[in-house]
């Protein structure tokens, strides 16, 4: 799997090069991005986990790419930015928070 700035994982046959799965969901036109960051992923059991730099949390199925949910995290206003590296435990997705460059103070949640 390869990820990008701009939210958009991709899936590629390692022999052949071939686009397997991809999903773009780009990024939001008034959203302030002070680093465009290659955000990664996470994978737990059978989902592929994205935070995106909108603070999105995405799970996607790790065969067909679908997504199976999607958490809003959101608060853009506030400057929270989900951080990449998201990590998995029983039962429970965790990620951290970013946006120190607006004052934020970071956290941890778990879904």
């Amino acid at each position: 799997m390869l990820t990008t700035p701009q939210n958009q994982v991709l899936a590629l046959n390692a022999k052949t090069g071939d686009l397997l799965v991809a999903l773009q969901e780009g990024t939001p036109e008034d959203l302030l991005q002070l680093h465009p960051t290659n955000r990664g992923v996470g994978l737990y059991e059978d989902k592929v986990y994205l935070a995106t730099v909108d603070a999105h949390l995405v799970a996607l199925d790790a065969k067909t790419g679908k997504v199976v949910w999607d958490t809003d995290r959101r608060r853009l206003q506030e400057g929270i930015l989900l951080h990449p590296g998201t990590t998995g435990g029983k039962g429970k997705v965790m990620v951290g928070t970013s946006g120190g460059e607006l004052g934020v103070r970071g956290f941890i949640a778990s879904l």
